[in-house]
């Protein structure tokens, strides 16, 4: 989803919604739907879900209204609340 020059649009996404897609560890495909909290000039989105994503866990991106990576690694997560930012790379 990134442009030919490989560059993504970061500016202006802090809210949108941002659909996750991994395997668990049973082998399950499991899917979410979570908030873009900010996009780095480096390609490292932070999202905001309701469910925990283990460590190293690839997950599948993709938003309506973002560029984003295509593929990432959950990097980071902590607990917030009832939520879990996840840092993805």
């Amino acid at each position: 989803m990134g442009t030919m020059s490989g560059a993504f649009n970061l500016s202006g996404h802090c809210g949108e919604p941002v659909r996750l897609v991994w395997v668990d560890e049973q082998g399950r495909a499991k899917s979410l739907v979570g908030k873009c909290i900010d996009i780095t000039d480096q390609r490292v989105v932070h999202v905001e879900v309701v469910e925990r994503i283990p460590l190293r866990t690839q997950v599948r991106l993709r938003g309506p209204n973002i560029e984003l990576p295509p593929l990432a690694f959950v990097n980071s997560v902590t607990a917030c609340a009832t939520k879990f930012i996840l840092v993805l790379e």
